[in-house]
């Protein structure tokens, strides 16, 4: 069913809340979804979808303005509890999950929750810096972009021979995926470059000469992708923006 229609008006602020408390007792979890968003949402459906049975729409329901923080947290520390990786890499990206939590997440055995807790800014510094030693590129990338690192301390991180490291890493097969970079790098990068405003213009650039469109079939999707071939000219590139050539670091 396409819901594209209901998710739409769910979202709007012009959506009275009699329909908002229609549509958050909607069948489909992506309407419910999109409806615990809406700050207009009524007091009892926001009580309803902070029960409600997908815990994709409790957790969006957690992070409304109104909903009670004993409530948000009971429902963060149970989805960072969770046995499934993605649910606790979620987690680990709130804003609003506890610091004793995060201590934990931080040493979670998924790369990519562990990269999200050191990166969040509740996470103790100590604990997010003792990431930076992480076997795993995206953890150390993770705990670079957290608030206590600053940018000379990642300007020495980021060189070829760690961009190269998390190419070959994190690319499935001969390609690199635009979307990884954008979920691990580009924030540690904007803040590496000696001039942040040229960090778009350069990597839209890179994408323009050495990225290709890549069909998923079991995605139906096409997504930007980088192939071997040309990692060398990304990473070369990249890596003499960190360094500036004759700039001074701030």
């Amino acid at each position: 069913m396409d819901n594209r229609a209901l998710i739409k008006e769910a979202q709007s602020a012009g959506t009275t809340p009699a329909r908002l408390a229609e549509l958050a007792a909607h069948s489909e979890a992506d309407v419910r979804r999109a409806v615990a968003r809406n700050g207009a949402l009524p007091e009892e459906s926001l009580t309803r979808l902070l029960d409600d049975p997908a815990w994709e729409v409790r957790t969006v329901a957690a992070h409304h303005k109104r909903a009670p923080k004993e409530k948000t947290e009971a429902i963060l520390r149970a989805l960072a509890g969770s046995p499934e990786a993605y649910q606790r890499a979620v987690a680990a990206r709130s804003p609003h999950v506890p610091a004793d939590v995060l201590v934990k997440l931080a040493d979670d055995p998924d790369p990519e929750t562990r990269s999200n807790a050191v990166k969040n800014p509740a996470t103790p510094p100590a604990i997010a810096r003792a990431r930076l030693t992480d076997a795993e590129p995206c953890v150390v990338l993770g705990a670079l972009a957290h608030p206590s690192v600053s940018n000379q301390e990642r300007r020495a991180f980021l060189t070829e021979d760690f961009l190269t490291r998390f190419f070959e890493m994190h690319a499935d097969g001969d390609h690199l995926f635009e979307a990884l970079c954008e979920k691990y790098l580009w924030d540690v990068l904007e803040r590496a470059f000696l001039d942040p405003e040229r960090f778009d213009d350069a990597w839209q650039e890179l994408v323009g000469k050495h990225f290709e469109l890549i069909e998923i079939p079991s995605r139906g999707s096409v997504l930007a992708a980088v192939h071997r071939d040309h990692w060398k000219a990304v990473i070369t590139r990249l890596a003499d923006e960190v360094r500036g050539g004759s700039r001074q670091p701030d």
